[in-house]
C-alpha cells in the first residue's frame, strides 16, 4: 500500500532503490490501533504512512519537499488540494477548507461538523508546498460524541450568556459571543481536558480583567461548567 501511495507523488527516480522499512502496529488516539510503515526514498527523503488495521489512511508525511518560490492562489492551492485526495481515494469534505500559511507550507483544513455544529480540532488536514506539491495528510481518528440534548432541552442562547456573565472573575467581560460545539469537558482554568468524549456545549467568548482572551464552555442542556479556554 505505502509503495501505491508513493507512485503517486514521488517521481520513479526517487524509488527505484527505496527501502521500505518493517511495518510497526502504534496506538493511535482514541485506542485505535495504527499499522505505520516508513519508506527510505533515494536521496534521504522518506515517506511515512500510517493506517487503519482495516486499510484507512489517517497520516501521510513526506520530507524532503523543497520549500517554493512559486505560489499559488487560494483558490488554486484548493483544487490541487481536491486533485490529491481525489487521487489517495479519500472522500470528498464538504464545504470549502480554512487556508492557513504555516512556515512556507499551506495548510488546507476542513473541520469536522455534526449537525451542522462544529468539533473544533477534528477533521482532515493536508499540508501543501506554496507550489501545490503534497507534504502530508492527516485524518485522525474522529473524536467520540456523547448523546446530544434533544433541540427542546438545550439553553437559549440568552440563557448561556447569563450563566457565563455569572461565572466570569472580577473586572471579566462577555465579548458578545457565543456558539454551540462540541467540546471535551476538562477542569475548569484551561487544564488538560480530562474526558475524551466530545460534549454538546455553549462556548462564550469572554475577555479578563488584564485583556486576556478566554472562552467560556458551559454544557447545552445544564448549562454546568465544562472548562475554560485560555488565548494567549
Amino acid at each position: 500500500m505505502l509503495l501505491r501511495y508513493a507512485a503517486l507523488f514521488v517521481d520513479a527516480e526517487a524509488l527505484r532503490g527505496s527501502i521500505a522499512e518493517t511495518p510497526v502496529i502504534i496506538d493511535g488516539e482514541f485506542g485505535e490501533q495504527l499499522i505505520e510503515q516508513r519508506l527510505l526514498l533515494v536521496g534521504g527523503a522518506d515517506l511515512t504512512m500510517q493506517v487503519t488495521v482495516r486499510g484507512t489512511l489517517r497520516t501521510l508525511l513526506r520530507s524532503g519537499v523543497s520549500t517554493d518560490e512559486i505560489s499559488l492562489s487560494r483558490s488554486a492551492l484548493i483544487a490541487q488540494g481536491i486533485r490529491h485526495l481525489a487521487a489517495l481515494g479519500i472522500p470528498m469534505p464538504a464545504g470549502l477548507p480554512e487556508v492557513q500559511d504555516l512556515g512556507g507550507r499551506e495548510i488546507l483544513f476542513w473541520e469536522r461538523r455534526v449537525d451542522g455544529v462544529r468539533v473544533p480540532g477534528d477533521g482532515l488536514r493536508v499540508v501543501l508546498a506554496a507550489s501545490g506539491e503534497l507534504v502530508g495528510i492527516a485524518q485522525p481518528a474522529p473524536a467520540p460524541l456523547a448523546p446530544a440534548p434533544a433541540e427542546g432541552a438545550r439553553a437559549t442562547r440568552a440563557a448561556a450568556l447569563m450563566a457565563a456573565a455569572l461565572r466570569l472573575p472580577e473586572g471579566g467581560n462577555l465579548d458578545g459571543t457565543a456558539e454551540l460545539a462540541w467540546v471535551a469537558a476538562g477542569r475548569a482554568g484551561g487544564d488538560e481536558v480530562a474526558e475524551t468524549v466530545r460534549r454538546l456545549a455553549w462556548v462564550v467568548g469572554c475577555e479578563l480583567a488584564a485583556g486576556q482572551s478566554c472562552a467560556i464552555r458551559l454544557d447545552a442542556a445544564s448549562l454546568d461548567l465544562l472548562g475554560w479556554d485560555w488565548t494567549p
